[in-house]
C-alpha cells in the first residue's frame, strides 16, 4: 500500500501524520495509532487529580466542586456528580485524562459485573456498581465485558441517568 514494500504508510492508514494528539507517544506503529483513534472515538479531556493520592486508569471519579476543572474520589453509592473514568495514570494535583463519555477500555468495579449490566458509582472509592434494572437512579454506562475487578464499557455523556 503507498507504494512501499513491507510497510503500511501512517497518513493513509490512520490519517494521523503529525503525532502531536495528546495521546501519542511519539510511536509510527499502526496499532498504536489505532488505539489513538479509538481514544478520540471517546470524550476524553485533561482535569485535574484532587483525590490526594495517584490515581490509575479505570478510576470511576465525580466533580470537586472546590477545585476548578478537577476531579475527586466519591464513596456514595449512585452519587450524582458523576465525571467519568480516569484514562490515564495521574498523580495527585496533576492534569490527567478522564473519560466522561463513549467508550472506556478499563472501569474498576465492585463485584463481578456481566456485558450488559448497567453501571452507577459504588459505596467503595473508585469503582462501579453493577445493577440490572434501568431505572435504577445514577446509572452512567454499561458494560461490554464481564468481571472482577475491571471491565470495559460506555459511558453515557452528561450526567448520571434518574
Amino acid at each position: 500500500p503507498g507504494g512501499f514494500i513491507g510497510q503500511l504508510v501512517q497518513g493513509r492508514s490512520t490519517f494521523d501524520t503529525t503525532e502531536s494528539n495528546a495521546f501519542t507517544s511519539g510511536s509510527t506503529s499502526l496499532v498504536i495509532n489505532l488505539d489513538h483513534i479509538r481514544a478520540r472515538s471517546s470524550m476524553v479531556w485533561p482535569l485535574y487529580n484532587r483525590t490526594g493520592s495517584q490515581v490509575d486508569p479505570g478510576r470511576v471519579v465525580v466533580i470537586d466542586t472546590a477545585n476548578l476543572e478537577s476531579y475527586k474520589n466519591t464513596t456514595t453509592l449512585r452519587d450524582p456528580t458523576f465525571l467519568g473514568v480516569v484514562f490515564v495514570q495521574t498523580p495527585s494535583g496533576s492534569q490527567g485524562f478522564v473519560t466522561f463519555g463513549g467508550y472506556a477500555p478499563v472501569i474498576n468495579v465492585d463485584g463481578t459485573v456481566s456485558i450488559g449490566n448497567y453501571l452507577t458509582t459504588s459505596n467503595q472509592a473508585g469503582k462501579a456498581k453493577a445493577v440490572t434494572a434501568g431505572s435504577t437512579p445514577g446509572i452512567f454506562g454499561v458494560a461490554l465485558s464481564s468481571g472482577s475487578p475491571q471491565v470495559s464499557g460506555v459511558i453515557f455523556p452528561g450526567k448520571a441517568i434518574y
